[in-house]
């Protein structure tokens, strides 16, 4: 069965003050911005954001923007996958680049650590077995 997308929610709860004003607690920073254009204010001594009486909640429930991206500085682009600290360790079909220890582009890693793939393209005289390559040299199983 697949797995529905989560939304990304503020997980904030919402309580109705003495004087009718509604305070928000939580993780409220992710939605500091919202809070402030509904006339809300901090209060820094009880940690709780005091909206005004009647303020509709609404904006509450939209979910947040997605987090930005990080491309690690060794990366072409954001579709590449980074094996390691250097340029030479960088899988990217797009951009045609890969890492030494890669036998082709069509290479599946079996081990980053190890820096070991597998490809069926350079297969060897049995067409089940995979060309196995670690560190950029041959395996044989020896």
């Amino acid at each position: 069965m697949p797995r529905k997308p989560t939304l990304n929610l503020p997980r904030v709860k919402t309580d109705t003050l003495s004087d009718g004003r509604i305070g928000v607690t939580g993780d409220t920073f992710s939605i500091k911005d919202r809070l402030k254009a509904a006339g809300g204010r901090w209060n820094a001594a009880d940690k709780v954001w005091v909206l005004p009486a009647g303020t509709n909640l609404a904006f509450l429930k939209e979910p947040l923007p997605p987090p930005p991206m990080i491309i690690p500085w060794n990366a072409c682009c954001d579709k590449a996958k980074v094996y390691g600290m250097t340029e030479t360790e960088v899988f990217c079909r797009e951009h045609h680049r890969k890492p030494w220890w890669f036998c082709c582009d069509k290479a599946k890693v079996i081990s980053a650590a190890r820096q070991s793939c597998s490809c069926v393209v350079h297969t060897q005289s049995d067409p089940h077995v995979s060309c196995i390559l670690v560190r950029g040299q041959r395996y044989t199983g020896d």
